[in-house]
């Protein structure tokens, strides 16, 4: 048995569950009507957990989690109606904030560091795509490049 789920009216509903060919879990994803909607955990093939997010007819909406094969947190933040909302956190295995980033309906800013707490990189996106200048910096927080993200076009310049 690779997958299991019901039918309603001749539509997926309910939970659908699939596994890996080694017989691990792969997913559990709810359904409504043909559509994701609710929460959905995928793991990888030993079986551990690697994202929890929420969906509301067929689209991300609600919390986003991505884990370590450790079980602690990588990512974490929210979708509204497909597009990144709210506060974000990346992490590194030990737990430290790497990058922190707020969104307003997929436009917003996204800063990294390095694990010594200096700064690494600063991001803008529009429509949850990278847009305007993107910064990199060196160990003396001095800007090492600068990429321009136009429409998914990056050009790149050197400092």
């Amino acid at each position: 048995l690779m997958q299991k789920n019901t039918y309603e009216n001749g539509m997926v509903s309910g939970r659908l569950t699939r596994w890996h060919p080694n017989g691990n879990k792969e997913l559990e994803e709810e359904y409504e009507n043909n559509l994701r909607n609710g929460l959905a955990v995928y793991y990888n093939q030993e079986g551990q957990k690697i994202r929890e997010v929420n969906y509301k007819h067929d689209t991300l909406h609600g919390s986003y989690v991505e884990f370590f094969a450790s079980g602690h947190i990588k990512i974490e933040g929210e979708y509204k109606n497909g597009l990144f909302h709210g506060a974000w956190k990346w992490y590194d295995e030990d737990g430290v904030v790497l990058g922190e980033g707020n969104f307003e309906r997929g436009n917003g800013t996204q800063t990294a560091w390095r694990r010594d707490g200096t700064l690494l990189r600063e991001i803008t996106y529009q429509n949850n795509q990278k847009h305007g200048v993107e910064r990199h910096y060196n160990e003396e927080e001095k800007v090492e490049k600068e990429i321009i993200n136009r429409k998914n076009e990056p050009r790149e310049t050197e400092n």
